[in-house]
């Protein structure tokens, strides 16, 4: 029973410290959860534990989980992370085999290659054989490949759904701002 509580904790512990980020126009950011709206600004408490304003005409975006508010194109957002190109990964893994088969037939010819040189009395170290140098090229650029590949699989792409404009009401003591999460 106490292990069913721990794991709900853990589960849940994400969702409890959920944090806002406040981005500037001088990109500066700040981590931590908005307390309220002031007269000069947004009232933030940061991770660290401190309370701060930050003035209005200062902030850019404000990241609230998934939502984003665009302060500069004045639109609002959902913002969902996808991981389309996941397959890719599968080349990686198999130009990295590949790689290292090949890395490993160099390996083998170079040995070959001593061991005929050492036979015939010529001086270790020198190779004449284009099967293993070859095989070395092909090592290499199935490595890069590989890697290449799984920089593609990996990285998410970050789609933006529009959700409507930031309301933005004027008053007699100055600009309103309404966030609405």
């Amino acid at each position: 029973m106490k292990r069913f509580f721990f794991i709900l904790l853990l589960l849940s512990a994400p969702f409890l410290s959920a944090s806002d980020i406040v981005e500037t126009r001088q990109n500066q950011e700040y981590k931590g959860k908005i307390l309220k709206r002031a007269d000069k600004g947004l009232v933030i408490r940061t991770d660290e534990g401190s309370a701060m304003v930050i003035p209005l005409e200062n902030i850019a975006r404000i990241w609230r989980g998934n939502k984003l508010l665009d302060f500069t194109t004045g639109q609002s957002y959902f913002v969902e992370k996808r991981h389309p190109y996941l397959p890719f990964s599968i080349l990686g893994i198999a130009c990295a085999a590949y790689s290292v088969n090949r890395f490993q037939e160099y390996s083998r010819g170079q040995k070959r290659a001593d061991d005929e040189n050492q036979q015939a009395g010529v001086t270790p170290g020198t190779q004449n054989t284009r099967a293993s140098s070859k095989a070395l090229a092909a090592g290499i650029v199935s490595g890069l490949l590989s890697a290449g590949s799984f920089y593609v699989a990996l990285r998410p792409l970050e789609v933006r759904v529009p959700t409507g404009k930031i309301s933005i009401s004027a008053a007699p003591s100055g600009v309103n701002v309404s966030l609405r999460f």
